[in-house]
Parts: structure tokens; sequence; C-alpha cells
């Protein structure tokens, strides 16, 4: 997953540099985003690389940080359908998107970690409790209004497809990993984790295929 966002933001920048597009601006943070709160989930999962991750906070920390990475992109993605007919991006607009995605990730590992005593349980062991699943639905729904907006979306590119089937699969693996299992290492957690993977390479290899096709002509 973290290498996978990384690589599909990495080939949007190149695509940014060459048009400035705002939208593609958006994506490219989104992507960003994705891959270090995926990297900070990693280093504070209980029990992988210490029984309260790296990072410190207790099992609280993981539920937190995952809401926060499935709600949190979808939103980038609902920027880049807003904003295909803005104006081009401004100089060092990257940069200081950057910047602030690096500083949003240190918050949300900061109030997660440290500050995860004064946020409200999601889980009793490895049992989610019924405000995870209600936060959840909550990000359900918006993964839903976010794909709607893609599909909606004209004049269509080959990427906003490709951006709707990913934003499909987010959907399904929000709705098996969170709103319908019971808690982690059931069916469902592992379903929706490849949904995931799955919608982390949809896009990632219809850019590889784009630019082979480019570097074709």
């Amino acid at each position: 997953l973290i290498g996978a966002n990384l690589l599909t933001g990495i080939l949007l920048l190149g695509h940014v540099h060459a048009g400035r597009s705002r939208a593609l601006g958006f994506l490219v943070l989104g992507y960003l985003l994705t891959a270090l709160i995926a990297s900070a989930h990693l280093l504070t999962f209980p029990g992988l690389f210490a029984d309260q991750g790296v990072l410190g906070g207790n099992h609280q920390t993981t539920p937190w940080l995952h809401l926060a990475w499935h709600a949190l992109f979808p939103l980038f993605v609902l920027g880049y359908t807003r904003s295909t007919d803005a104006p081009p991006l401004p100089p060092h607009f990257m940069r200081v998107g950057a910047l602030l995605i690096v500083l949003v990730v240190a918050l949300l590992v900061l109030v997660s970690t440290s500050g995860v005593r004064w946020l409200p349980p999601l889980m009793v062991g490895t049992r989610t409790l019924p405000l995870y699943h209600w936060i959840a639905g909550a990000v359900l729904a918006l993964t839903v209004g976010v794909l709607w907006a893609i599909v909606r979306k004209r004049p269509r590119t080959v990427l906003d497809v490709w951006l709707a089937v990913a934003m499909a699969a987010w959907m399904f693996e929000v709705a098996l990993s969170c709103v319908l299992n019971d808690g982690t290492f059931d069916l469902g957690f592992y379903a929706g984790r490849l949904y995931g993977l799955a919608a982390a390479l949809f896009v990632l290899g219809a850019l590889a295929i784009d630019n082979i096709a480019l570097h074709a002509r």
C-alpha cells in the first residue's frame, strides 16, 4: 500500500509539472497523505514491531488512524473532481501543500498516540465498539458520495474511469473492514485489506500503461 501510493503520487507529479493542473495537484497530495498515514498505521499496529507499536499509543491508536486515513483521501479525490476547470497551479503550491500534509499527518499521529487517552475508545481487545461502526458508516457515505461525483464528472478522462474503479474498491474496503466486520483478523478485516490494495493498484496500473503508450507514440 505504501509503495503503490507513493509511486502513484510520483507518476501524477510528473503530469502536474508538465501541465500545472490544480486537479492533479490535489490527487498528488491525497496519495502522499495516504502513504504517510499508512506508514504511521504500520508503525503503530499492536504486536507488529512492538506490543503497542514503535510510536507509542495503545490499541486505540490504529483504529483512529485507519478511520482518518479512509476519511481524508476521498476528500482529495472530491477536490480533484471540483478543480478540473480551475486555474493553473500557483508557484510553490506543491511544496507548501506537501509540507502541510506532513504537518497534518504528524498532528494525527500525535493525537492518536500521546493524546489517545482523551479519545473515545473504538475497540475492546480485538472487538470493535458501536462508535467505530457509526464513524465508519459516515466514512462509507462520504466515499459513496465521492464515487457518485466522479461518475457524473464531464468530460470524463481515462484517469476518471480508473479513479471511479479505485473509489468503488475503497467503498468495499470500508464496508468490509470497518462497517460489516466485528473486529480485527476476521474475514472482513482481510477481505477489506485486499480491496484496499486493489484501490491503490488500479490508478497506478492505469498511469503505468498510459506512460508506456506515451513513450510508444
